[in-house]
């Protein structure tokens, strides 16, 4: 009975002992797949001025169909030191070709030196150009004119400065208010519609003319003066036109002597709906100028007393300038058909306290 017991004892004892044994032993955790080792990165260092010397090796130049002047305004060429300032020049060249839309250059160390990569993106071309508004657009100088910005780069001086000048003709035609607006509308890869708006406004006429300040000459003259150049109530009223007229008037004076005469705007006022305007005009005379000592001297070809004869002016008289100038013609033509072209010379000298011009022609051969 007791060697029973012993043996059982015994028995669970090794049981025992082995259930401690797989408690102790370390339980195996599965072994992960080796990580892939990572592709080194090499960052290819920016150039340094240390870097790019030398030589220039290689020129390329891309995204330009106009290869021929693009190579005609580049200054840096294959063999010549590279120079940062020449090849600034040649980007401002290239700007000045006009229709670019953005220049970029790029330089490199290469072997034996550097090379160069001038990277142009140009501006879209123009498809088509139209006109709305303006009946005056349709005239054959302006078809003309539209017709040549046709299939070229839209440049925006180009067309700033075509809507200034379409502007401009519609203001010497008294269209004072006039506008031109340009728009660009794509059409398809790198091509573009271009549209000039056009508002016109109406023409704007001399509603009342009024003239001030004149004594040596009446108001009919001036006004009849006025309308010789165009500047008449109920007609176009011209910047072109205005000037001419005041020309006209101060030339006027200057034949009656009134050297000093003068023309000044007093107001214009357009009418409330925009389409006249009153303008009112001064007139200062200044003092009546007359002809003083008259000297004629050089290689003269005749008594001085013809060249006064032919000059048709006399002492005591008010100056005529019209009449001087054609004298000194018909003397021209005299010396030319007789010795040759001559020189010759007017020399004009005013006396404000005697309201006297003393005049002495020189003539040379």
């Amino acid at each position: 009975m007791t060697a029973r017991r012993t043996t059982a004892a015994r028995h669970a004892a090794c049981i025992l002992a082995c259930i401690a044994c797989l408690a102790c032993k370390p339980t195996l955790a599965p072994t992960p797949p080796p990580a892939s080792s990572p592709t080194p990165r090499v960052d290819t260092p920016p150039p340094t001025p240390e870097s790019l010397r030398g030589p220039i090796v290689a020129i390329d130049v891309s995204g330009t169909s106009r290869s021929a002047d693009v190579s005609a305004a580049l200054s840096a060429t294959i063999g010549a030191a590279y120079d940062p300032a020449v090849i600034a020049r040649d980007v401002h060249a290239l700007w000045r070709l006009r229709g670019m839309a953005d220049i970029q250059v790029d330089a490199r160390p290469q072997a034996g030196g550097v090379a160069l990569r001038y990277r142009i993106r140009e501006l879209p071309r123009v498809a088509s150009v139209s006109l709305e508004g303006g009946s005056i657009l349709y005239t054959p100088r302006w078809r003309i004119r539209l017709a040549g910005i046709k299939d070229v780069p839209q440049d925006p001086t180009t067309l700033t400065k075509l809507a200034e000048e379409l502007r401009a003709e519609l203001v010497s035609q008294a269209y004072l208010d006039a506008t031109v607006d340009t728009q660009i509308v794509a059409a398809g890869e790198d091509r573009v519609d271009v549209i000039l708006k056009v508002t016109e406004g109406p023409q704007v006429k001399l509603g009342a003319l009024t003239l001030r300040g004149n004594k040596k000459l009446g108001t009919a003259e001036l006004t009849a003066l006025f309308r010789s150049h165009g500047v008449a109530v109920g007609q176009p009223f011209t910047g072109a036109g205005l000037d001419a007229a005041r020309l006209g008037v101060l030339a006027r004076y200057q034949d009656l002597g009134n050297l000093d005469a003068e023309f000044a705007t007093a107001s214009e006022v357009r009418s409330p709906d925009g389409a006249t305007i009153s303008a009112t005009y001064e007139l200062r005379e200044g003092d009546t100028l007359r002809l003083g000592k008259l000297t004629v001297r050089g290689a003269l070809l005749l008594p001085v007393r013809e060249y006064e004869l032919l000059l048709g002016v006399r002492r005591g008289q008010p100056f005529n300038r019209s009449r001087v100038a054609e004298g000194l013609e018909k003397i021209r033509i005299l010396h030319r058909e007789r010795s040759g072209p001559p020189n010759i010379t007017p020399i004009t000298e005013i006396d404000r306290k005697r309201k006297a011009i003393d005049l002495t022609i020189e003539i040379s051969n």
